[in-house]
């Protein structure tokens, strides 16, 4: 994890604080843990309380922006749809195919939340509260759907490393 404020990376799971800026990290409500999306969630938070500003909410989302591109970068998830990245044969589109599109369909919420925020030019409960959803949604979405996955990779004797043979990663 880093932190969305000052962009240290923390060197412990777990940590309260950040070892760089000494930003509070904590958990929030619907969410397991402390991580990126509960920093941003409370990023949204601090606005609305006018804790920080329109601009270090920005920052902070493209922060977490910067990470994203670099994950989808790594999966090819920049220039092809989840589906298309892993283009499973018939046999395993059956059993996955369905939870890789529920992992397309969490990208586009991350991608409303973008569009949110890309449209703010004043503090605005209403949008921050969809932002909010929207992020809270992709977080959602992307877990069940990758439980999912390991569900069914589990049932049919197969690992994490197995997985990524098939899908040819």
């Amino acid at each position: 994890m880093i932190c969305l404020r000052c962009s240290a990376k923390q060197s412990e799971p777990g940590v309260d604080r950040c070892s760089s800026c000494e930003e509070e990290f904590r958990p929030v409500s619907g969410l397991w843990g402390v991580n990126n999306i509960s920093q941003l969630l409370l990023s949204i938070e601090s606005l609305k309380s006018g804790e920080i500003d329109l601009d270090e909410f920005r920052e902070r989302f493209d922060t977490f922006l910067e990470l994203w591109e670099q994950f989808s970068e790594k999966w090819g998830l920049s220039e092809a749809t989840v589906p298309e990245v892993f283009s499973l044969n018939r046999a395993l589109d059956s059993v996955y195919g369905t939870s890789l599109q529920e992992l397309e369909d969490s990208i586009e919420e991350l991608n409303q939340a973008l569009d949110e925020v890309d449209g703010l030019s004043h503090v605005d409960p209403a949008a921050l509260d969809r932002i909010e959803d929207h992020i809270r949604l992709f977080c959602r979405r992307v877990c069940s759907a990758c439980a999912a996955v390991f569900t069914k990779l589990e049932s049919r004797g197969g690992d994490f490393a197995s997985l990524l043979d098939n899908f040819g990663t």
